[in-house]
């Protein structure tokens, strides 16, 4: 709720992040936006490539539920609402070795400033994580 984030704040926060509870409660975004400011409010989204269909859809709760939204549908949806930025965490590549999710990122970087997150030494894929800017 407003108070709890706003106590965040209080305390030093410049950021919030959140995930699981914007699926259930989408106004959440729209009222931090306004009240906070959208360079307050980080939206964590959590990606999972189908491959039976090629598909890629967000998760919650720790990625265990899938929540049917197309990953750009999403983020389209967050940034109407009024979110800053997004934390990208690609659910196939987490913990794998595999790197980045280069392909998705490519496509969120034409809707939204986002964040990655991944244990890949940036070094190994500089050149094409450049390129997806």
């Amino acid at each position: 709720n407003i108070l709890k984030i706003k106590k965040m704040f209080k305390v030093g926060a410049d950021r919030i992040i959140l995930n699981s509870i914007c699926y259930e409660n989408i106004t959440i975004i729209k009222k931090i936006s306004n009240y906070f400011g959208s360079q307050s409010l980080i939206i964590a989204i959590d990606i999972k490539k189908n491959y039976k269909n090629e598909k890629i859809f967000t998760y919650k709760n720790s990625g265990y539920i899938n929540t049917n939204f197309f990953y750009l549908d999403w983020i389209i949806i967050v940034k109407k609402m009024g979110c800053g930025e997004v934390l990208i965490t690609s659910i196939n590549n987490d913990g794998c070795k595999l790197g980045y999710d280069i392909n998705s990122l490519f496509f969120i970087k034409k809707k939204i400033y986002i964040l990655s997150i991944n244990t890949e030494p940036l070094t190994s894929r500089l050149q094409e994580i450049t390129e997806v800017g």
